[in-house]
């Protein structure tokens, strides 16, 4: 074999291998570019000032916006290998707690929890590590922070991806930067993380199976609010306004006499579920419901007035797995809701 056919044979290979790669890097890159608009990722402050999360292009951005002053600002954006995710302010509104995690939390697991002063613009972070963190709380007097933890990313059934699990609930301290494990419930799933208004009690949704034994008990396990009081971590208290009834996310009043929850609409109509949200009354016993979005009502933030209720609506819920996400708020004695539109 001449030179020449030698250097053809060299070549190919090498060529389709290069090719490969920046396939694979094309694809990569498009993957972390999918992401696009509003998020679902929203918090709103003492002073009505909204934090909330868009995607341009893949890229993870957090903004502030006041109603009042139809002010828009950019306070964070980062790589578009990141997500932003769950804002939380202080109790006087001049921090912002947020949580970075890595789009391929399955390939690359990490998490950070950061912080921003919103006078200063100055964020930092309070610590990072491998283990997921999807939500943050500020504790009474803004002086810790709460959060969601996750001992395992893994996938416990076949038939479904890797998800965080064997959650708990830590506790930071801003005065010694100390992280406490508060809880040792190991729950497969934990979401909604509150704290109470005079600081006292924690409250989150999870699956209430500690009495299932076997598949088709573990099967039928209903969501609830758990509460877990802070003097006796170690002990909590699942409530609910309806023992057969699923509950998915809440808040309460700042009083603390009503629960905002939501809870599936139409659970006997065998069609796409619709999920609105409900009030209870914990003195009356009484429930309503507040919203009739024929869809996927979620997130509920109560206003510091207690009168205003701020939610989240996917009007492609059941029909697109790609989200598309509205804000809406709604009073509480009216129930109309109207949306908010954030600039992008």
């Amino acid at each position: 074999m001449n030179r020449k056919k030698w250097l053809i044979v060299l070549c190919v290979p090498a060529l389709l291998l290069i090719s490969l790669l920046t396939a694979g890097v094309l694809l990569a890159k498009e993957d972390t570019e999918k992401d696009e608009g509003l998020t679902n990722q929203y918090d709103v402050s003492v002073n009505k000032t909204i934090a909330y999360v868009t995607y341009q292009l893949g890229t993870p951005v957090l903004n502030v916006y006041n109603e009042e002053n139809n002010e828009r600002q950019t306070i964070v954006k980062l790589e578009n290998d990141k997500r932003i995710l769950d804002p939380s302010f202080s109790a006087d509104g001049k921090l912002l707690a947020f949580v970075v995690q890595n789009k391929d939390m399955e390939n690359d697991p990490f998490s950070s929890v950061r912080v921003i002063d919103l006078e200063t613009k100055k964020t930092r972070e309070l610590f990072s590590n491998k283990d997921l963190v999807t939500e943050v709380e500020f504790g009474k007097n803004d002086t810790s922070l709460f959060f969601l933890g996750a001992g395992t990313f893994t996938n416990y059934s076949p038939i479904t991806g890797k998800r965080p699990h064997d959650f708990d609930i830590f506790q930071y301290s801003f005065t010694t930067e100390a992280i406490e494990k508060l809880t040792d419930m190991k729950k497969y799933s934990m979401t909604s993380l509150v704290v109470s208004g005079d600081g006292s009690m924690l409250y989150l949704q999870s699956d209430d199976d500690s009495q299932a034994k076997t598949a088709e008990e573990i099967f039928d396990t209903k969501q609830r609010i758990f509460s877990i009081s802070l003097e006796d971590p170690g002990h909590y208290v699942v409530s609910e306004p309806d023992k057969n009834l699923d509950i998915f996310d809440f808040a309460f009043t700042p009083d603390g006499k009503h629960l905002i929850y939501q809870a599936i609409a139409n659970l006997e109509s065998g069609g796409t579920f619709q999920y609105e949200l409900y009030s209870y009354d914990f003195e009356t016993k009484e429930g309503k419901q507040l919203t009739n979005m024929e869809s996927y009502a979620s997130h509920p933030v109560v206003a510091a007035e207690g009168q205003t209720v701020y939610f989240m609506v996917d009007s492609k819920f059941g029909k697109d797995n790609n989200g598309e996400w509205h804000l809406y708020k709604l009073d509480l004695e009216e129930k109309n809701p109207v949306e908010v539109f954030l600039p992008s």
